[in-house]
């Protein structure tokens, strides 16, 4: 219904914006209504819990939950679903103010767009996903502290212990704010899904038979756990899905790090030979510019040096987290799926 083969229409994907942000801020606010129903005992233990600790290291669940929470927030297939997405945004801009699509979106289009995704970005990633993600870790504190069933407890232990020890109320919240977040998730993978099958594999099905397939695989694998493992199976297989997903993640990210760093591919040509780009963007002469257009510029987005430094050293360390954690259950680590 958002995507189809020859490219997304805006109106489509402000549409799926607006469905996927509805469900997102369902979330949250049933977050917050959870965080006011139940009482932290110790406030300043709680806010160094944001803080890094060899903690990881010493017990390997917690670098393996770690890393699940890291691969549930980042999602690798989310990057191309954001890059798919925004296609549309730059030629809905050049079709209004230049009244035609052009091969290569516009300077001004891609600052628009620019600007966009950064917004986006601090709101999602930085503050929507930390606060959710923040939250779930705090409700389920607080409920399992000191309960028999904290050790092998799962989401569905978390809604039966508010229920118990809370109200009845702080349980349904749970759960609404577990399926906010469950069908945001599944949206996206959906055609997240969708977008890599036929960029990638080229597939040719019907938008209807893509998707189909798509869930099909994702949903297949569940069924058969909770039907053969059942609630038990439901939880592991939801924490190995996430760790799985930080695995991936440096592979996915590193040709955009890669990209983002290659000033050849991070160039774009200013048709006005006029300087408008912002301050902190480099604005240099354009070699491949024939030699009638003397006044002819290019506009270089390359990533600065400390950012990506600052990217290097990030997908360093999570690959080393990887593999560490991979090593370790190679070796034998006590890590429980």
């Amino acid at each position: 219904m958002f995507y189809t083969p020859n490219g997304q229409s805006l109106k489509k994907v402000r549409v799926f914006e607006l469905g996927v942000g509805l469900l997102v801020i369902g979330t949250c606010v049933c977050f917050v209504l959870e965080l006011f129903k139940i009482s932290i005992p110790d406030k300043a233990e709680l806010f160094k819990g944001f803080l890094p600790s060899t903690i990881i290291f010493k017990e390997q669940q917690a670098l393996y939950i770690s890393l699940g929470i890291l691969g549930a927030t980042v999602m690798p297939h989310s990057l191309y679903l954001g890059s798919s997405i925004v296609k549309p945004r730059l030629n809905d801009y050049d079709m209004k103010k230049y009244g035609k699509i052009n091969a290569r979106p516009s300077l001004s289009a891609i600052k628009y767009s620019l600007n966009y995704a950064y917004a986006e970005l601090i709101i999602s990633l930085f503050l929507i996903a930390t606060f959710v993600n923040s939250a779930i870790l705090i409700v389920a504190g607080a409920t399992l502290s000191g309960q028999p069933e904290a050790e092998d407890a799962d989401l569905l232990s978390i809604y039966k212990l508010l229920v118990h020890y809370i109200s009845p109320a702080a349980g349904l919240i749970f759960a609404l704010a577990m399926l906010c977040s469950g069908q945001s998730a599944g949206i996206i993978c959906t055609l997240a899904g969708q977008i890599v099958s036929e960029g990638f594999l080229q597939w040719s099905l019907p938008p209807w038979a893509t998707r189909l397939c798509t869930r099909l695989i994702a949903i297949v694998p569940c069924l058969f756990v909770t039907l053969s493992m059942g609630e038990k199976g439901i939880s592991d297989m939801l924490n190995l899905s996430q760790v799985v997903l930080s695995l991936i993640l440096p592979i996915v990210s590193a040709p955009l790090i890669y990209f983002t760093a290659n000033r050849k591919l991070m160039v774009v040509h200013d048709e006005n030979g006029v300087v408008r780009a912002p301050a902190d963007v480099n604005v240099i002469a354009d070699e491949t510019t024939p030699l009638n257009a003397k006044h002819s510029k290019i506009v270089d987005f390359t990533n600065s040096r400390l950012l990506t430094y600052s990217s290097i050293f990030v997908w360093a360390l999570i690959g080393s987290l990887n593999c560490y954690l991979v090593i370790s259950f190679c070796l034998g680590a006590d890590i429980h799926f």
